[in-house]
């Protein structure tokens, strides 16, 4: 019950030696005396703001959901030598139209090491599913069926689709928001190695 406390765990959290959600979990041990005191404020401010959006250059968030047979599917599970994360919807008219640019791209370039996942921003499991299987989308698909609140695409602050993130194989982000010709550009240009 020191204050010392809250500024050892600033420390920690500015340096990245904690991630913010395990000083959260210790930070809400804290007594009260301690969250009201200068250092608590600013600790509780830090673990407020909200996290920097998914930019080229960083390693992106990571993330796992139900598939559509209800399996766990997880990003770092997902990762192929270069990976595009699909944020899309059945109801999205624009990603559907794309979703053939995609799936041409995807057959060209499968077995070359690139890998695919969808994050859908549906809200109806039957749509999701049936959409899945119209347009051809056979790889990983993720969804937590809660529209604009997916919290995948609120961790990316994905605020319009379809929005595509390229990823290496390290998940760091290489590339974002490009589609149909741009986006197959530039995965062969990073898969001919």
């Amino acid at each position: 019950d020191a204050y010392i406390s809250a500024l050892i765990l600033e420390r920690f959290i500015t340096s990245n030696q904690m991630t913010k959600e395990e000083v959260k979990t210790l930070y809400d041990g804290f007594t009260t005396r301690i969250k009201n005191s200068k250092s608590g404020k600013k600790l509780a401010g830090i673990l407020e703001t909200p996290p920097p959006p998914a930019e080229v250059g960083q390693i992106a968030p990571g993330f796992e959901g139900p598939g559509p047979k209800g399996e766990l599917v997880k990003l770092e599970n997902s990762l192929g030598k270069i990976t595009v994360v699909d944020f899309w919807a059945s109801w999205c008219r624009p990603c559907r139209i794309e979703n053939p640019n995609l799936v041409r791209t995807y057959n060209k370039l499968k077995d070359r090491g690139l890998k695919i996942i969808g994050v859908s921003l549906d809200k109806n499991k039957d749509s999701w599913i049936k959409a899945i299987d119209d347009d051809a989308l056979n790889w990983d698909h993720v969804s937590h069926l809660q529209y604009w609140n997916e919290p995948i695409a609120k961790s990316y602050q994905v605020r319009s689709i379809p929005a595509t993130f390229i990823l290496d194989e390290n998940g760091r982000i290489i590339a974002k928001n490009l589609r149909g010709s741009a986006l197959e550009q530039k995965l062969e240009e990073l898969l001919s190695n």
